[in-house]
């Protein structure tokens, strides 16, 4: 093992990430039929069906955590801001 190089450990983690990108697909070739039988098996397919299931939620909105921030007072008012005099900056 003395004599290995860069160039082909470089090739080899290469052939190691190919092989997992490929072992998905070839997974939904191979079983998928008997595993999901009512999955589509194409990329085309799964994205038909994923795009339908998107227009379950349409009417969706989206919020982030911070949604609420600045009106916590309404909803919690046994917490009070914290009011800091900001330094004077000569």
């Amino acid at each position: 093992m003395a004599d290995e190089s860069a160039v082909a450990n470089a090739q080899n983690y290469e052939d190691r990430v190919n092989k997992e990108l490929l072992a998905q697909r070839q997974w939904i070739k191979d079983w998928g039929s008997l595993y999901a039988p009512d999955e589509p098996l194409d990329y085309f397919g799964k994205i038909a069906q994923l795009e339908e299931r998107t227009k379950l939620y349409a009417h969706a909105t989206a919020q982030s955590t911070n949604s609420d921030y600045g009106n916590y007072d309404k909803q919690y008012p046994e917490f009070k801001q914290k009011k800091v005099k900001k330094p004077d900056i000569i």
